[in-house]
């Protein structure tokens, strides 16, 4: 009902960050490999002050609620990776701009933007108004996200490992004999 559709916002602003967050997991790692843990552990603090000062005024000067909250932390979160980590762990690695939109962005956000389409589309011709028609949904737009992801996002080693699940998979669901033969 309406006293629950502020929900919705919530949880839309806290996961919009994640494709953000997840592109800069390594740096850490990067960031401790190399010895160069002080540059790393400054770049958090600055984020996390940032986090706070969005939260302070989202909630308590603008008076947001859940609502600002979430989507404070979310800003906070994209536009410190954005300007502060990405930066900094291209620079620890020597990479590039270009490399990095297309290796690790675009195929991360690839298949979401396309899940996200085919249910927009979806709503647009099929009322969710029933738990099998919003089952259904959900199903394509998971199987939309599989297939974006495999199409377009693997390299020759992820489709090789792929290959190499699926062989196994095969091999003990069905024997080993009726995979080989």
């Amino acid at each position: 009902g309406p006293e629950y559709a502020a929900a919705a916002t919530v949880w839309l602003a806290l996961f919009v960050c994640y494709p953000f967050i997840w592109a800069s997991a390594m740096f850490y790692r990067v960031a401790h490999a190399e010895g160069s843990v002080g540059g790393y552990y400054r770049c958090e603090i600055a984020t996390q002050v940032i986090t706070l000062a969005a939260l302070y005024y989202a909630v308590v000067v603008r008076g947001g609620g859940a609502q600002g909250a979430a989507v404070a932390i979310s800003l906070s979160a994209i536009g410190s990776h954005i300007f502060i980590v990405w930066p900094l762990g291209l620079r620890a690695v020597g990479g590039t701009w270009r490399r990095f939109l297309r290796e690790t962005l675009v195929p991360g956000v690839a298949p979401l933007i396309f899940a996200l389409l085919t249910c927009f589309v979806y709503k647009w011709f099929v009322p969710l108004d029933s738990w099998f028609a919003i089952g259904l949904g959900s199903a394509l737009s998971v199987i939309v996200y599989g297939v974006i992801m495999i199409r377009l996002c693997l390299d020759s080693l992820d489709r090789s490992m792929l290959s190499g699940l699926i062989q196994t998979v095969r091999r003990r669901l069905l024997g080993s004999e009726a995979v080989t033969g």
